[in-house]
């Protein structure tokens, strides 16, 4: 905010000037906050941003003039509907008669589909939560993966976790429609929903539909660590966790080796030449020498969170047979269920215990312990089990997602940027550096205001500016 508004001040000093060499200088001062917003791909400030810079160039050339401007936005007006018609996600030319129109988000689905999303996003409060502490707020765990997309086990596990605590939070339903309660950890037990009933994948479910206004209490352990702690957890040597450290359904030959990532060495031949041999190959590049949990965990978030490998988008086709893998080497592109996915196949390969969890990211931090959660933030996130400490989150999809995550939850990706609110010395220096600017920006053009400021004749003769002034100026002096 201080760079643009910075910008944007310097900008109206040099676009006072007649010449248009300055009107280009000023220009380009406002494209620079636009395009930082582009480069960080903030959206919405791009999009406040580029509102800003069109203002100015139209209020520029028309002079204030009315008319050139009232035409000008019309036009505006037009091109932004050809283009919301056209090159808006999942649309194209809409008639004005009758026409489908994609359903509010009203119930999470947790099964995975890779495909586009069915249901209309817009914002909408589904829950607020309060509690101690953020959380990501899980519906139900995946804990098979049958070779095509991430399930519901039949059979759960259920590992011990002697670094988790309980914790009570308090559930008020807004919009949401879903029977299944939501935790920020194992269930422990439920108060005030009525009657619920077990249900797999972790999860427990109401008997009834909650209906808006309904609160609910939920009392769960959580696990709480630090990178420091799993940093000295070695990789799971033998099949003790091989229900967690498997793909397909079933187990597997004994002939097979552990963990899988071996099998990159010798490619089984009906496997060579497919998607298959180079996910075996990507998992043992990956965690090849690396001795601890942790840092497999970080290595196969690395490769999907840094160097532009993957976009970030919810405008996908229909998925292929093999969605995951078409994700991983052929389309590059998805959304959380992609990179969730994507990264619990990777680690489970490499011989990490691992599931993908799905539910809700933390949401919108309305006081101090309570959060909005929105359709937005419907999310899916992995889960490894540490031996000693329990299951963690990880959360390896971009920050470009609309989901609203506590920096804090992911233990990387928390240790690898400054905390919200505390910028580095960086981030000091260039904020101090744009304050500096704007004090200086609306100094001149407070400056300037006094400058044009009418004086009277007995004013002008007593200023300061002008101490020696011999009596009254002439109409054409002024006080420069």
């Amino acid at each position: 905010m201080l760079v643009a508004g910075a910008a944007t001040s310097l900008a109206a000093i040099l676009w006072r000037g007649p010449g248009w060499d300055r009107t280009l200088v000023g220009f380009g001062l406002l494209l620079v906050p636009l395009a930082a917003a582009f480069a960080l791909q903030q959206t919405p400030d791009s999009s406040w941003l580029g509102a800003v810079v069109l203002v100015a160039a139209v209020l520029r050339i028309a002079h204030g003039r009315l008319l050139p401007i009232a035409a000008a936005a019309s036009m505006v007006g037009a091109v932004a509907l050809f283009g919301a018609q056209v090159a808006a996600p999942r649309a194209g030319w809409q008639p004005f008669g009758d026409h489908q129109q994609l359903p509010h988000f009203h119930e999470l689905e947790t099964k995975q589909t890779y495909g586009p999303l069915g249901d209309d996003r817009t914002g909408a409060v589904m829950l607020d939560v309060t509690a101690a502490q953020p959380a990501l707020w899980r519906m139900q765990v995946l804990e098979a993966f049958d070779n095509r997309r991430w399930r519901i086990a039949r059979e759960e596990t259920h590992l011990p976790e002697p670094a988790a605590r309980r914790h009570t939070i308090k559930v008020e339903v807004r919009g949401l429609r879903n029977r299944l309660i939501v935790s920020p950890g194992r269930l422990a037990g439920v108060r005030g929903a009525g009657a619920t009933v077990p249900e797999l994948g972790d999860g427990r479910m109401l008997i009834n539909r909650p209906a808006e206004g309904q609160i609910y209490r939920v009392e769960a352990d959580t696990v709480h660590t630090t990178p420091a702690r799993l940093a000295g957890i070695p990789v799971p040597s033998g099949r003790r966790y091989q229900t967690l450290t498997q793909i397909g359904l079933g187990p597997l030959p004994v002939y097979v080796p552990f963990p899988l990532a071996k099998l990159a060495k010798h490619i089984p031949p009906p496997l060579v030449g497919t998607d298959w041999a180079r996910l075996f190959r990507l998992s043992w590049h990956l965690s090849a020498g690396v001795k601890s949990e942790l840092g497999v965990v970080r290595q196969v978030e690395n490769y999907l969170l840094r160097g532009g490998r993957f976009r970030y988008t919810t405008d996908v086709g229909e998925p292929s047979y093999e969605p995951l893998l078409e994700f991983l080497f052929h389309t590059h592109a998805g959304y959380c269920q992609h990179f969730a996915g994507a990264a619990a196949l990777l680690l489970r390969i490499a011989g990490v215990p691992t599931r993908v969890a799905v539910g809700f990211a933390t949401g919108e931090q309305i006081t101090h312990n309570t959060w909005a959660v929105r359709d937005e933030d419907a999310h899916v996130w992995i889960e490894t089990y540490f031996p000693g400490v329990g299951w963690v989150p990880f959360n390896p999809t971009p920050a470009a997602a609309q989901a609203d995550i506590d920096g804090g939850l992911d233990l990387l990706q928390a240790g690898a940027a400054p905390a919200p609110g505390a910028g580095g010395p960086l981030q000091i220096l260039g904020g101090g550096a744009a304050l500096a600017i704007f004090i200086f920006a609306t100094a001149s053009l407070a400056g300037a205001a006094a400058v044009r400021a009418p004086r009277s004749p007995s004013s002008w003769s007593g200023s300061p500016l002008n101490p020696r002034a011999p009596g009254p100026p002439c109409e054409a002096s002024t006080p420069l």
